[in-house]
């Protein structure tokens, strides 16, 4: 039996091997840009039904005003994914940051040939992009100096 505990104080020991493995499928934070996109067209068609119903008369329990404030918030949840996934892809924020319960891909499926698999930066571009981030903030600092 593993009894050894983890790393992270908020998971209990880890006791089979299932559990083992699954635990180092979940440090790799590997995910599918596929269920990421079907996620954010699902959120979309959301707000395209909430955008309709608020067009209804009196169809909506909080008002017009709760629906309007749903869709804003559906519509601003979309926009703030899809930017992070921008940055995602040009390899300015780690994925890991995007990984989530609706997007996980399981280790049968990282093969998949139609499908892009994001995995979390390993600690030496984590590294590197905490130099180059310090580096950028020191050059704004200097020149707010000037």
């Amino acid at each position: 039996m593993f009894t050894k505990p983890t790393i992270f104080p908020w998971l209990r020991p880890l006791h089979t091997p299932h559990e083992v493995a699954r635990y180092r499928v979940m440090l790799r934070r590997a995910w599918s840009l596929a269920d990421e996109l079907a996620t954010l067209v699902r959120a979309v068609e959301a707000a395209q039904k909430l955008a309709e119903t608020a067009s209804e008369p009196s169809s909506a329990r909080g008002g017009p005003t709760a629906t309007l404030d749903a869709l804003a918030g559906s519509l601003a949840l979309v926009s703030a994914r899809l930017d992070d996934l921008g940055r995602v892809v040009r390899g300015e924020l780690d994925p890991r940051f995007l990984w989530a319960s609706h997007n996980i891909v399981t280790p049968e499926a990282m093969n998949d040939a139609g499908d892009m698999v994001f995995r979390a930066w390993g600690p030496k571009r984590r590294a590197a992009e905490a130099r180059r981030a310090l580096a950028q903030a020191e050059d704004e600092f200097v020149w707010r100096q000037r």
